[in-house]
């Protein structure tokens, strides 16, 4: 594998996502009668999300942690040799639905993302995404990205 080609390895490696709409529903009762409670503030996801994506564009690491506290020591790895051979990430998310039960929201979407790689060369990559978020005391995180 050439060294370009190694390259977009690791970059489409970094593509991994996020975004945001809302569409509230009313709190139901659940079988055993126990209030379950489906709304969620579209508003507190969106800045979650929004937080992501600016720490991926500042290839801020710790950023990425504290929205996606559950990554994986490899995928840490992956991130690091990625923004090693990127000098700029721009990341748009365009949401086309969104659920949410709960503390659980899902979206789906398509991200694109724009990477200048430390050579000056220029890609691109576009994926349809699907994010889960939880809602925790301290806001909204990222708990699976696909």
């Amino acid at each position: 594998m050439g060294l370009t080609a190694a390259r977009l390895v690791l970059v489409l490696g970094l593509a991994l996502a996020l975004p945001l709409l809302a569409a509230a529903q009313p709190a139901t009762e659940s079988p055993a009668g126990e209030s379950v409670r489906l709304t969620f503030d579209a508003g507190a996801i969106r800045a979650a999300l929004e937080s992501y994506r600016q720490a991926l564009e500042a290839k801020d690491l710790d950023r990425i942690r504290q929205i996606r506290p559950g990554l994986s020591t490899r995928e840490i790895e992956r991130f690091t040799q990625a923004f090693d051979q990127i000098d700029s990430l721009e990341v748009t998310l365009t949401v086309q639905s969104i659920a949410g039960s709960g503390e659980l929201a899902v979206v789906k979407g398509r991200r694109e993302d724009r990477f200048i790689l430390k050579d000056g060369s220029a890609l691109n990559n576009e994926a349809p995404f699907v994010y889960t978020l939880k809602e925790t005391p301290e806001g909204w995180i990222l708990v699976s990205v696909q």
